[in-house]
């Protein structure tokens, strides 16, 4: 398997850039919104998916790590190629996505062609238990926040969700009103 790669830059088209490495030029299938930032002549890094099939072999290569594993978790789903799961990646950043996988919201995923309200009750269904982060408490902004960061400590969603509605209202920031439900959380 081909995790990552860094190499050169020597062409680019319609979200394939071609990165050269010692020599040897690999395909990469990129998001449209990566590939254009991507540089001929530059270097550059990815995460890559190495992806095969009997009749191809190919790339998908990310830039964070995060989108890597979105892609991982979209194309485990029955229905989800690697060319939709790009196209979600395209439509939002692998945050949205994990926040509408998590808050039951399929519009992000409707955006893409190829995915109706049936398949994305299918990506939701599967995936919203799967979702396991590390909660950083500097990135909470909402109580929707709150309560992914204590299902991705390994607490149910009603559990977090009642956890949370017995935090006083006094309590605003969404940092402190995550140690007030983990501290209710533990007194159990």
């Amino acid at each position: 398997m081909i995790g990552s790669l860094k190499g050169t830059i020597i062409s680019k088209d319609a979200g394939i850039v071609l990165v050269e490495i010692q020599g040897i030029g690999y395909e990469v299938t990129l998001t449209k919104k990566h590939a254009k930032d991507v540089v001929i002549g530059s270097t550059a890094s990815f995460f890559t998916h190495h992806y095969i099939r009997e009749d191809a072999v190919e790339l998908y290569g990310f830039r964070e790590r995060e989108d890597l594993s979105v892609f991982r978790m979209l194309i485990s789903v029955s229905g989800i190629g690697p060319k939709s799961a790009l196209g979600v990646l395209e439509s939002a950043d692998a945050y949205e996505i994990k926040q509408a996988i998590a808050s039951e919201d399929p519009k992000i995923l409707t955006r893409v062609s190829g995915i109706g309200n049936k398949l994305a009750g299918r990506i939701i269904l599967e995936l919203k238990n799967k979702l396991v982060t590390s909660v950083d408490v500097g990135e909470l902004s909402s109580d929707l926040d709150v309560i992914e960061g204590l299902v991705s400590l390994g607490y149910k969603r009603n559990v977090a969700k009642e956890a949370l509605n017995g935090v006083p209202s006094e309590i605003k920031e969404p940092a402190e009103r995550l140690r007030a439900a983990l501290k209710s959380l533990g007194k159990k």
